[in-house]
């Protein structure tokens, strides 16, 4: 079937932009935050503040606990990339092709870490991030035409300017209808386009890993969405989050 002229290959943005679109659960196989990172159970940014446009009070609370789960999922992620820095992964060689300890696989390593803690941070309300409900999806909904019925997206991979929103798009029919991590993965995987300029160099699921190298790997959004959730991860397998359903 013909694409609409409107949308770009991959389930990007229309012609034009750069913005980049998300199915819930990526199964389509096809500034750095200063400081460590507290996680804040009772989720009460005051830095910058997170936003919640047109949401239903219920809608805001769903995605107030998949932030929440993201949280704990980056900290999880991120011990394990620390500890690969002497002993490296199956998940780490799976998701970001690091295979050793080299000079190189120090400064990937050191990079990943980098992008969950400006995602993380943004998340935490460090920035001016906001959740903007709607109920089409990107160009009126026309992804569902050619198969990519997305849960949330973006437009732009810029960090947005200092004191500028930094807009995340969810789209509350398909995230409304999601299991808990997989909005937790989409909330990461989006907000790193936002604010660390992570790409859609592939999708992952099914049991992919992607067929890139660790530059590759590195700059995909998707990397970190699933290497914070592998495939077959359950939230129930996680310690119990207050707020969280």
């Amino acid at each position: 079937m013909t694409r609409p002229r409107l949308m770009r290959e991959a389930g990007r943005g229309p012609v034009g932009s750069s913005g980049t679109a998300s199915s819930p659960d990526n199964t389509r196989i096809a500034k750095k935050t200063p400081g460590p990172i507290g996680l804040n159970d009772s989720f009460a940014p005051t830095a910058g503040s997170v936003t919640f446009r047109d949401f239903t009070a219920a809608q805001r609370d769903e995605v107030k606990s998949a932030v929440k789960l993201a949280l704990r999922a980056i900290a999880d992620a991120k011990a394990e990339l620390v500890k690969a820095k002497t002993q490296p992964s199956r998940e780490v060689m799976r998701y970001f092709k690091i295979t050793g300890t080299t000079e190189g696989d120090l400064a990937g390593l050191d990079l990943a870490i980098a992008v969950y803690d400006q995602v993380a941070g943004a998340l935490l309300g460090h920035e001016r991030l906001v959740f903007d409900a709607e109920r089409t999806g990107p160009a009126f909904g026309l992804g569902k035409l050619v198969g990519h019925d997305v849960a949330a997206y973006v437009w732009g991979r810029g960090r947005p300017a200092p004191g500028e929103e930094g807009v995340v798009k969810i789209v509350t029919p398909k995230f409304d209808a999601s299991s808990l991590e997989a909005r937790a993965r989409v909330l990461i995987h989006e907000v790193s386009h936002k604010y660390a300029a992570t790409v859609d160099e592939w999708y992952l699921g099914g049991g992919g890993a992607g067929e890139g190298d660790a530059a590759a790997a590195l700059r995909n959004a998707d990397s970190y969405a699933h290497f914070a959730f592998p495939e077959g991860r359950s939230p129930s397998l996680q310690a119990p989050i207050p707020g969280a359903r």
